[in-house]
């Protein structure tokens, strides 16, 4: 089987599952338990787990809060800042194509009274600077843009959006799952970044953790969304998982050591398979990912006259793909529809995503 769905889900690899498995049959106490042997043995793994999972975006191990997952983190930063500023300011800027747990965050503290302004996206996916720079007011408490988008991979400038957002003093969160460990991120050096979040499982490790990572602003000001206990410096309340906190912070040490490797791997992949896709289907295959300035191993693109569900079902036998993300699996592409593609093209379009740690035999399946 040929999985090509990378962008939904990762492997776990070999090594992250080796360190889990030493977690779980010797270390079973409570992190945040004192005095006994085994609570202090946790305590001192989640920490590990902590600054390598700090370490692959250059933040401070202090500002890096574990959640239960990317979605969690969105969550956290949106309804808890809103929450924070109920009363005071009520504006949030974003765009249509973010991650639904970003948009279904958005429309929720809308029926509670926000104001929810959504920029327009280019052709690209990217948004225009100059048009959030206009919309930013004294009302505006948060602005919430992805790094790079998870069905097409186009990444906006963070760095640029954090300076608009840091002369404008508005915070500036950016949902970075899928720019993590394929792009070199170094959060403390971004002026106006104030949050940013991502997933263990989009870099080869378990499913069930994410992070957080918070200004000291943040940290001061935001609501909890989880309230119960003083873990994760008391903004989100839960009995840690060590284990999973171990096999986050294994993932992120991998991650960074093999980043530049990686990436090289990703963007020969990515090259050879649009050879490939283009020699199979002619003059129906076409790009819909055609930004320059995107993450390497995501390829969406369209089979002209070939349903996507029908081509997907044709070739679930091989090959494992999605037609884009796994959290809106029931409905058409709603990013491919806000950057100006018809029904039709959508209906035909299909997302691989690749991973650098597996041998795909130069995609003989599709010869085949």
């Amino acid at each position: 089987m040929l999985y090509l769905d990378n962008a939904s889900t990762t492997k776990i690899h070999i090594d992250v599952i080796n360190e889990m498995n030493k977690c779980l049959n010797t270390i079973y106490g409570n992190s945040n338990s004192l005095y006994y042997d085994q609570a202090l043995q946790a305590k001192s793994l989640v920490e590990t787990g902590r600054s390598q999972c700090s370490k692959l975006v250059s933040c401070n191990k202090e500002s890096l809060i574990f959640t239960a997952s990317g979605s969690e983190s969105n969550n956290m930063i949106i309804k808890g800042l809103f929450f924070s500023y109920f009363g005071k300011k009520n504006k949030i800027i974003s765009t249509p194509i973010e991650h639904d747990s970003v948009l279904k965050s958005l429309e929720f503290i809308k029926t509670l009274g926000a104001e929810v302004v959504y920029l327009d996206v280019n052709k690209d996916g990217t948004i225009n600077p100059e048009d959030l720079k206009s919309k930013i007011d004294e009302n505006t408490f948060l602005v919430t843009i992805m790094h790079a988008n998870n069905e097409i991979g186009s990444m906006n400038d963070i760095v640029e959006i954090g300076k608009i957002c840091n002369d404008k003093n508005v915070f500036f969160h950016s949902d970075c799952t899928q720019s993590v460990g394929k792009v070199d991120i170094n959060y403390s050096e971004i002026i106006g970044l104030s949050s940013i979040s991502y997933s263990a499982h989009k870099i080869h490790g378990p499913k069930g953790i994410g992070a957080l990572v918070v200004s000291n602003e943040i940290k001061r000001v935001i609501t909890p969304l989880i309230s119960g206990g003083e873990q994760e410096f008391g903004l989100r309340a839960g009995t840690t998982a060590t284990h999973q906190v171990v096999g986050f912070g294994k993932a992120a040490e991998i991650a960074l050591n093999n980043q530049k490797v990686n990436i090289k791997r990703l963007l020969s992949l990515e090259n050879e398979l649009v050879s490939v896709l283009s020699g199979a289907f002619g003059n129906r295959f076409e790009l819909n990912s055609i930004s320059k300035n995107k993450v390497p191993g995501i390829v969406n693109f369209q089979v002209k006259g070939i349903n996507n569900q029908i081509f997907l079902k044709k070739i679930s036998n091989d090959i494992a793909a999605s037609a884009g993300s796994a959290c809106g699996v029931s409905r058409p592409s709603y990013v491919l529809k806000a950057i100006g593609y018809s029904d039709q093209q959508i209906s035909n379009s299909v997302r691989f995503s690749l991973s650098p740690y597996d041998n795909y035999e130069s995609f003989k399946v599709f010869a085949e």
